[in-house]
């Protein structure tokens, strides 16, 4: 059951809860006026009580309350609240983590496992509104760009190179170069005051928090690129929230080391099918030699 804070006993819906009262009315007016009592398994409302706009689900059911001494016999209305916020918001989060688990398996590349984890992000904006992928370069010193969801193309807030030495004098772009050297989540606060279009994704404000996370490699304590993750104005950037992108992380690093994986033994084999051919020519040579009469 939601509790009721103290400072709402009493107080009429108008004034308890103004940014939701559209909402509330009719499921409170039609058996207050006589008519069947009204509920909902899942209703998403936009409610003011942690100091912003927080997204929140109910089970409720809205039931009159008899009273002959009332006009038309019903004295109010009986509200029986159950919060489900956690349940529903953890079963979204599952359904991406189920997602991006079974469906990076399929890449080829690194930048492949980016795209295809981009992909499987775009549908679930309410969670991570904004998604950038960065692939780490060869020499270590550059993050390139290879996927994104919720941004356009070209958008400032996307740039196609970072540098992880702090050597590009781009303090106006994502501060990847710490998340490189420590290998942990970064958190940036107010990424508007960086860029000057942040995209908001599904709801009316854009992300106050950027959650920069190092997506691990399959050397050991090396980076293979970045998610840098908007986080939902809507929610609370908690420790749920944190782990829950963390897990996402590990979903995309498996599929990057497993392409890595691939690459090398590729690489080895086309090293090694090189030295059979050049054994074997220099044999054939050899032997040509042998056979020629001088």
């Amino acid at each position: 059951m939601a509790q009721t804070p103290l400072w709402a006993l009493g107080k009429t819906v108008r004034d308890c809860w103004s940014e939701i009262r559209n909402i509330l009315n009719p499921l409170i007016d039609t058996p207050f006026q006589g008519g069947p009592s009204t509920w909902s398994e899942d209703i998403e409302l936009q409610i003011n009580r942690a100091g912003f706009i927080e997204e929140t689900h109910f089970t409720v059911a809205y039931s009159a309350v008899p009273d002959d001494t009332a006009t038309g016999g019903i004295g109010g209305v009986l509200a029986t609240v159950h919060e489900i916020t956690e349940k529903v918001v953890g079963q979204r989060r599952i359904t991406v983590l189920r997602d991006l688990g079974a469906c990076t398996a399929e890449a080829r590349t690194a930048a492949e496992a980016c795209e295809i984890s981009a992909a499987m992000m775009t549908p679930h904006l309410k969670d991570i509104p904004i998604a950038l992928l960065y692939v780490v370069d060869a020499s270590g010193t550059q993050a390139h760009i290879a996927a994104s969801c919720g941004v356009d193309e070209g958008a400032e807030i996307r740039p196609p190179v970072i540098h992880l030495d702090d050597s590009g004098g781009e303090r106006s772009s994502w501060p990847l170069a710490v998340a490189h050297r420590t290998g942990q989540m970064q958190v940036l606060r107010d990424p508007s005051s960086k860029f000057v279009a942040v995209p908001s994704g599904p709801w009316p404000a854009p992300p106050q928090i950027a959650a920069i996370v190092p997506i691990s490699s399959h050397v050991s304590r090396q980076t293979a690129g970045f998610l840098i993750a908007g986080v939902s104005s809507r929610l609370q950037f908690d420790e749920g929230y944190r782990n829950f992108l963390e897990l996402a992380v590990t979903q995309i690093a498996a599929a990057v080391a497993n392409v890595q994986g691939y690459e090398e033994e590729r690489r080895r084999a086309e090293a090694l099918a090189e030295i059979d051919w050049a054994k074997t020519a220099f044999f054939s040579n050899a032997s040509h030699e042998f056979r020629t009469p001088q």
